[in-house]
Formats: C-alpha cells, structure tokens, sequence
C-alpha cells in the first residue's frame, strides 16, 4: 500500500513520531504545530534518495547538541510483487528482470529504508543499495501539490506528469521516429529538416538527445495540439484561483490515476492546504475524487479545512486516517485520532463544522446549554479573560452523547484538552423522601474504577470518591421551607468534595447550576438594582394589580431571610434551589406556598432572554464606572486595557463570581 509508516527524529520540531499510513491521510493542527515539517521531512527524503540534497534548517534548533536526523519510511511492496509474479508467469518477458529485481530486492514484501543525515557529513543510507533506492524512487513517485507555490496560470509542469504517464522504452520511441520520418517524407517537410540539419553539422552543433520523459512530453503536446493551458477558450489568468486550482488538482490525480493503473507504480500526492481559494463546493468534489482514486493513490494532507476533516469523517470506510499534532512546548506530538465505527452512526449522521472547528482550537469548553454558551461567548467576560477568545466551546456536548462522542479526547484519541462544565443534577439525584442524595450510576462506575488505581493517585482520589459515596449512603440532609434552601454542613462538604474529585477529570460542576454561580450571596444585591433597571415593565394581568414585575419582586425579596433571597433569584432565572429543584418541583412538593410568589416564580425569566449577557455586561460596567444605559463596548475595551482596571475587574470576578472564576482559572492552567 504505497508507504506503510514513517519513523522521524530530530528533524525541526519533531523530536520522535512514528506514523501509520493509510490510504488517505490527513495532518490536522493549529499553525506551527508541525504539519509540514512532517511534508517536508518526506520531501527531504526523496530529494536524497537518488541525489544529494542540503538543506541545514532540518536540524533541531531547540537543543544545539542534536546534531543527527533521521528518517525511516517503510515502503509497502506487495501489491507491486503480486503484479510482478503475475506477468512473470504469463510469459512477459520483455522486463522481466526488472520484475525479477523486484522480487529479489523487497523478498520480505515491507522495505524499511534510513536516512541517517549528521551536520557536516554527506547522507548517509540504510537498508538500500543506490539501485534499489532508484527502485523504489520510480515504483513510488511522490508528487507535491502546495496551493500557495503552484502557478495558477501557468500548468507547464503537467506535462512533466504526462511524460511520466506515457513514458516509453527506446526501442518503441524509435519505431515511432522512423514513422514519423516516413509522414515528414510524404509532405517534402524532410528537405527542410536536412537542409538546416547539414548546417547543423557544418557548424558543429549537435543536439542532445531526448530522455524517455522528454520525448514523451513532445509527443504529448504534438498529440493534443498545444502546449499553453485555457479554460472556455480563456488564459488561464482569466479565472479566479480557485477554478484554477480545482482544475489543476483534478487533472493531476486524474494523470496519476491511469498511470497507477497502466505501469507499475503507486503514486504518492502531498497536498498542503490543498482548501486554499476553495469555494465549500469544489472542497467537497475534491475530497470525493480523492475517495474514488484512494485505492491508486495515496494522499498525504495537511489542512486547517473543518470542511475537509467533516467530509472525511462523515464518509470514510476504513480508507482514511486522521492525525492530530499539536506542539507540546518546543517539540510536536501526533495523535491518530479515532475515526467512527459502526455503532457510532448518530455520531457520524451529527457532525457539523462547529464540530470539527474544535479540533483546530486549543482548548474545548464542552457545556450543557444555551446559557452556559451565551455566558462562555460573552465579549465583555472575553475582554476581561482574553484566553476566552481561543476556546471553542460546543453546545450540548454534555447532554447529548452523540456529540460527546465526537468532541470526547476519550473517543476520538485527539490531544486538545476538554473542560466539562456542567450543572450538580448531572452527578447527583436529591430524594426528599429520604433526604438523601444518589450519585449517577455513570459516575458511580467512574468512582469504582479508581480501586485499580496505585500510589499517591490511589491514595488520594479513590480515598476522595470513597468518601463521596459513604456521605450519600448514609447521610440525611437538612432543608428549609418555600426553596429547599440548605446550610447543612455535611450536604456544603458532600458538594465540595464532589466538585473537588471530578476537577481531577476535567470536569468543572457548580454547586448547584450556572444561574447558581451568576446568582449568590456575594452580588445578590446587586442583582436586585440589575432586575430593577431591566424589569421595570408593569404588569396588569388582572386589571387590578398595576406593580411593576421589579416592584413585586423587590416586595417579596425585601420579605425574605438572607438565605432564601438567593434561592428565590436563582429560580426567578431558571436555576434551581439549593437542594437542586426548580420552581415546579417546589410548587408541587410545597402546597401551601404563597399565591404571588407562585405566581412570580412560574412566570419566570427565560433562560434565553439574554439576561446572562446583560448581568455580566452590567456588572463589568459598574465596576469601572461606566453607565450601563450608556454603555460602549468599544469604550469598555479601551478601559479594560489600563492595567489598573484590569487587576479591579479581575478582583471583583473573583470575589463576585467565584465559581466562573474558577473555570476560567482552570482554563489558563490547562491552556498554558
């Protein structure tokens, strides 16, 4: 199958990679992680295979001791040696010591050849003599096609790739000569010919003599008539890039196709950014060509296309093989990233660009719903934590498994770091019957898991989860009446030690819901003047009572201890209590709840309003004094940027907002 693996070591970036290939193979990555120092790694290596080529930038400029590249490819030879066999046992003669020198050369069917280069000294080779080198040069032609180099109007060197194509022995270039010195003769051309030929001579000039390619090339461009490249009668300067460069490709693969099918030989195609000037269209008509020609040719790609890396999830069947590299501090790291199998359906029917856009990103923020990806999405909270701005956060990643799957390091064995952020009722389940809680049977399984663990990690997490699951087996918890509000001791550690112990997993849990963590006990004042300027609108359901929404809501709250103030805020906006319930499960289970607080509760804000974004908005913009009526974003930027503000804004997040603060702390430690 072409090249089998690459071995690679000290060259540029790469310290060590080993890579598997496929038949289509695609390298995925934020710019210089190391992409193409895997291409020109290849490219290095062909260009010395039968020649020698320099090139001092290989060479690790991290460590100036590392004085000694090297590059192992294994090459796949057993469908050229099949193909050899057969024509030896039908009698074709003609190369048949070339078939034989095949056969003798790759007796194993895989062909591990080195390259081993050190500073200041010629290549060195390993595993292949210069013949075979020159074999394997010729059965496994590599062709670069880098859209930001290739002359979009000028396709001189397709016909280079038609020389290889239609390449011919000197005994039939011959035959075809005399021919055509016969048909010259029929026209008296061969009078014109001799008479500039004897000055030739008399002069002393002699002309080269064609290589095989090279007359193959002339014969090609007589054959067609031509030699300069048009589109619909145009220059090719008359189109825009991307026609040009989807003609360009497709007429390559499509010359290297008859060719794996007409000579003895399995072409090699490195694209590099190959989606440049690409319209989503001719990006998915390109991608299907390459599925249809994978079993000649075999395609090596480097990309920063989510449409590309979409298609190929989406309809590959065993041919394609995604790989992730990432920089890891000075040096790139490669992950074969696990393509869909069959029961993975739903998954592979859901992705989308959104999707595939994470595996370009530094870090995900997997989240549970709209609210934690309005909050996430923020300008102002991304002003203030610029980190924000190169998260990808993917919606219903926790809720939703099929999405999980795609976007789940677990799954698809990417190396881009995820943070679960999600609400306390994914873990937990509260029983009022018993007073008790119940952790998640997914979690429960987790937990036991963690018995298998050794050394301090057995000491401390499974101790932690152990402890989690003797606390919700026997423990009773304490609440009080309308909310369900609770300040039992034992329930605030239960919490913690969950929130504590799942950290170790990437997931980050409010105590109780994200509206939980915009709503406590620190801003809740400050929430109540934000309702007031929002919420002033009046209401008069009845004709009778003519309050403002704000004006009721402050009657009640005003009515409330310090505790259930909180809880009545948070589920006025959809959160929940602190026992976990929201305001319907609080009416049903709590008969003789007030008619207007009903009433208030259950006509409740929507989680979608874009109250999130206001209250943050609002709060970014008291704090350095701006008026929220008034406000400018432009203006709150350019202020954000004065280093006094930025440490006040950034204090009043932690002491207002401690739980997001937290996250968005957990996402700098894992960004950096």
């Amino acid at each position: 199958m072409g090249i089998s693996n690459i071995r690679i070591e000290n060259f540029r970036s790469i310290k060590r990679l080993f890579i598997d290939f496929n038949k289509i193979n695609i390298f995925i990555g934020e710019n210089g992680a190391g992409k193409s120092n895997i291409i020109s790694a290849i490219n290095y290596y062909y260009k010395n295979l039968i020649a020698n080529y320099e090139d001092d930038s290989i060479f690790d400029i991290n460590n100036k001791f590392s004085n000694c590249v090297k590059i192992s490819i294994t090459f796949d030879l057993s469908k050229i040696i099949k193909i050899c066999k057969n024509h030896i046992n039908l009698g074709n003669s003609r190369y048949i010591k070339y078939y034989q020198e095949i056969i003798n050369f790759a007796d194993t069917r895989k062909k591990t050849v080195t390259l081993i280069k050190i500073k200041n000294i010629k290549v060195i080779w390993q595993g292949a003599s210069f013949r075979e080198r020159q074999i394997l040069y010729e059965l496994f032609p590599v062709y670069m096609i880098d859209s930001r180099k290739v002359d979009l109007e000028d396709w001189g060197n397709l016909w280079g790739y038609m020389g290889d194509l239609i390449k011919i022995d000197n005994d039939t270039s011959e035959t075809i000569h005399k021919k055509f010195e016969e048909d010259i003769s029929k026209y008296n051309l061969d009078t014109i010919f001799d008479r500039v030929h004897s000055k030739f001579k008399n002069l002393n000039i002699r002309l080269k003599k064609l290589s095989p390619k090279d007359y193959a090339v002339l014969m090609s461009q007589v054959y067609f008539s031509g030699k300069d490249f048009m589109l619909n009668d145009n220059r090719l300067s008359y189109n825009s890039n991307g026609i040009n460069v989807f003609n360009y490709t497709n007429i390559l693969i499509e010359i290297l196709n008859i060719m794996a099918e007409r000579k003895l030989k399995e072409p090699i195609i490195i694209m590099d950014e190959p989606e440049l000037s690409l319209h989503n269209n001719f990006m998915d008509k390109m991608i299907d060509r390459i599925f249809y020609v994978s079993n000649n040719i075999y395609f090596l790609i480097a990309t920063h296309s989510p449409r590309i890396v979409k298609y190929i999830m989406k309809y590959d069947e065993g041919y394609a093989s995604i790989f992730h590299i990432d920089k890891s501090g000075k040096y790139s790291e490669t992950s074969k990233m696990n393509m869909f199998e069959k029961t993975e359906n739903k998954s592979r029917a859901r992705v989308n660009d959104d999707h595939v856009n994470a595996y370009f990103s530094k870090l995900i923020l997997a989240v549970e719903g709209e609210t934690e990806l309005e909050l996430f999405n923020n300008k102002y909270l991304r002003e203030v934590f610029p980190v924000l701005k190169d998260v990808h956060v993917i919606y219903k990643a926790m809720t939703d498994d099929p999405i999980k799957h795609i976007i789940s390091p677990h799954y698809r064995k990417h190396i881009i770091p995820v943070i679960y952020v999600c609400d306390m009722d994914k873990f937990i389940d509260m029983d009022i019957s018993t007073n008790t809680a119940t952790i998640k049977n997914e979690f429960q399984n987790e937990f036991a898991k963690e018995r298998y663990f050794y050394g301090r990690k057995r000491y401390t997490d499974s101790l932690c989860s152990r402890r989690i699951l003797r606390i919700a087996e026997k423990c009773k918890f304490h609440y009080r009446y309308p909310f369900y509000e609770t300040h039992d001791s034992n329930y605030k550690e239960f919490i913690n030690l969950i929130k504590a112990h799942l950290k170790n997993y990437n997931y980050m849990v409010f105590s109780t819901t994200v509206e939980g963590a915009l709503i406590n006990s620190k801003n809740i004042d400050d929430i109540m003047r934000f309702i007031e300027k929002v919420l002033g609108e009046p209401i008069s359901e009845s004709g009778q009572n003519t309050l403002s929404r704000s004006t009721r809501i402050k009657n009640i709250y005003d009515s409330l201890n310090e505790y259930d103030k909180v809880n009545f805020i948070r589920l006025l906006f959809n959160g929940k209590s602190d026992y976990l319930f929201t305001a319907n499960q609080i009416i049903k289970r709590n008969l003789n709840i007030d008619e207007d607080l009903k009433e208030i509760i259950t006509s409740r804000i929507e989680k979608t309003s874009g109250w999130v974004s206001d209250w943050i908005e609002y709060c970014c913009l008291n704090w350095i004094g701006h008026s929220f009526e008034e406000h400018s974003f432009v203006k709150f930027a350019k202020a954000i940027n004065e280093s006094d503000n930025q440490k006040k804004i950034k204090k009043m997040f932690r002491l207002t907002f401690s739980e997001l603060y937290d996250i968005i702390k957990m996402i700098e430690k894992l960004y950096n």
